[in-house]
């Protein structure tokens, strides 16, 4: 009988491995709202957080997010939430009329 219990203990399939849930919890420390030309743009940047360490300011144009075009403020804030805090992620703005690229390290969100 014992041998059968651990004959059975063997085929029973594992559980899944855990995966580190990283999604949903980055912040870069900005709010973004729409301007005139139905774009985006940084309103509110934190001091001292991300985006400001990285060298946005309020007025930027949010031109594009890790090389997505940016749409909308859904879209931005879905793509700032889904990368891994600290992973490097690249930023384009529109400073007056000038292109600027920043890299950003996205912290984890603590609500």
């Amino acid at each position: 009988m014992n041998f059968l219990f651990s004959f059975y203990i063997l085929l029973a399939p594992l559980p899944p491995n855990p995966v580190p849930n990283f999604l949903g919890t980055s912040y870069i420390g900005v709010q973004s709202v729409r301007n005139m030309d139905d774009r985006l743009m940084f309103q509110n940047v934190v001091q001292d957080g991300p985006a400001a360490k990285a060298g946005a300011q309020n007025g930027d144009i949010i031109v594009s997010f890790n090389n997505f075009p940016i749409k909308d403020v859904s879209q931005f804030s879905d793509l700032v939430r889904n990368v891994r805090p600290g992973r490097c992620v690249e930023l384009i703005v529109l400073r007056q009329k000038k292109e600027l690229k920043m890299k950003i390290y996205p912290s984890e969100r603590f609500d």
